[in-house]
This record gives C-alpha cells, sequence and structure tokens, in this order.
C-alpha cells in the first residue's frame, strides 16, 4: 500500500478488494478480500517492548557486522557534551531562555521583527542599500547588538542580519547565547535548523503522516 502511494489503513477499506493488489499477491477476484483496516491497525499495534528491544538489538549487530573486526568494547561516555539548540521564533519564550541559561545550553533562537530591532538594524539596511543598488546583487550584512525587552530578566546578544534585493529589504534577528562571530551563528548554526525541518516535510509528505488515523502508531 505504501508503495502505491496510500499511507493509512483506512485505504484498506477499499483496497482489499482491489483486483490489481490481489493480483500482486497472487490471488484472483473471486479469491477472498484481503486484508482489512481492522486487521492492519491490529498489526501496527501489536508491537510489544520486548519485540521492540529485539529490533534494537538487531539494529546494533548490524551495526557491528560494518566492522571488519568487531570490537571487543564500546564505551559510550558524554560527561563533557554541550548542548547547543536552535528553533524558530516559536519558542521565544523569555522563561525558556531563562532555563537554557540556567542549565548552560547554547542557543540561537528567532525573535519576531518589531520596531526596536528594526531601528537597530537600519543603520546596515542603508549600507545594504548602497551596495545592492552598486552590485544589483543581495548583499547580506551582520552584526549583534545588546537588546533588552521588559519580560526579559537581563539584556541579550541579538545577531541582526540586514538584507537588500529587488523585492525589498528584509530584517532577520536571532536572540543567542553564543560568542562566535554574527555570521557563523547565523549561517552555520542557525540556519542549519532547515534539515530537520526537511525531514518532517519527507514524513509528512512521502508518507502523507498529516492523514494517518491511527494515532498510537
Amino acid at each position: 500500500m505504501l508503495l502505491q502511494g496510500y499511507s493509512d489503513c483506512n485505504d484498506a477499506r477499499y483496497l482489499k478488494t482491489d483486483p490489481t493488489f490481489k493480483a500482486i499477491l497472487g490471488r484472483t477476484e473471486g479469491d477472498p478480500d484481503l486484508a482489512s483496516q481492522p486487521t492492519l491497525c491490529r498489526l501496527e499495534n501489536r508491537i510489544t517492548r520486548q519485540e521492540l528491544k529485539a529490533m534494537i538489538i538487531y539494529q546494533i549487530e548490524k551495526w557491528l557486522e560494518s566492522y571488519k573486526t568487531v570490537p571487543n568494547e564500546i564505551i559510550l561516555d558524554f560527561p563533557n557534551v554541550k548542548i547547543k539548540l536552535r528553533a524558530d521564533s516559536g519558542v521565544a519564550i523569555p522563561r525558556f531562555f531563562d532555563f537554557l541559561e540556567d542549565n548552560t545550553i547554547q542557543y540561537a533562537i528567532a525573535l519576531v521583527t518589531n520596531k526596536r530591532l528594526v531601528k537597530k538594524n537600519e543603520p546596515f539596511i542603508e549600507t545594504a542599500k548602497r551596495a545592492f543598488n552598486r552590485i544589483q546583487n543581495k548583499p547580506r550584512l551582520f552584526h549583534a547588538v545588546i537588546h533588552d525587552v521588559d519580560s526579559w530578566k537581563k539584556t541579550r546578544r541579538v545577531i541582526a542580519n540586514a538584507e537588500v534585493m529587488a523585492e525589498g529589504t528584509n530584517n532577520r534577528f536571532v536572540v543567542t547565547h553564543m560568542d562566535d562571530e554574527p555570521q557563523v551563528i547565523y549561517d552555520d548554526f542557525y540556519t542549519q535548523r532547515g534539515d530537520s525541518e526537511n525531514d518532517i516535510k519527507e514524513l509528512k509528505l512521502g508518507c502523507h503522516a498529516d492523514r494517518l488515523s491511527c494515532h498510537k502508531f
């Protein structure tokens, strides 16, 4: 079903009698119907914890087989791992910033554009306009400002991006707890969050995850 673009067990309600699907499985049109929606739903939900554990062990075994010589010991040790978080403005919540900083988690989170931030970015927008008029190509200027909001417990560093293109100007702002250069934070870290968004998009569009009826699965 999945290979033919039918992502949901509800589709089996109609496909169980489909002559083509029956022929693929070596049945004739007059043979008993294929699995129904309830049958497939039970199949999806019958996986137990033990079976899930067996799947994990199988994957580990296949990974070990990738070595010419199986290692005698594998050490998983993460005492000094640094956690970094990047996200859009949907999680730009003061209490969340406090939590990340209290737990020494570095972050780069987009801020909703507002008049105060745009005002701080105006000199760079003007510089970008002059550059655009000269080269007729989109310039991108980055700088960092110290920004304060009434709901924040303290001032924070904000990366500002000034862009000018034929369609107009573009102001982008990212609040961060990182000390790297502004463009490095923006281009090499913050914008890479798009990879995860593409994975979500693949799940939604490729597997039609937005129309699966079995929420438990």
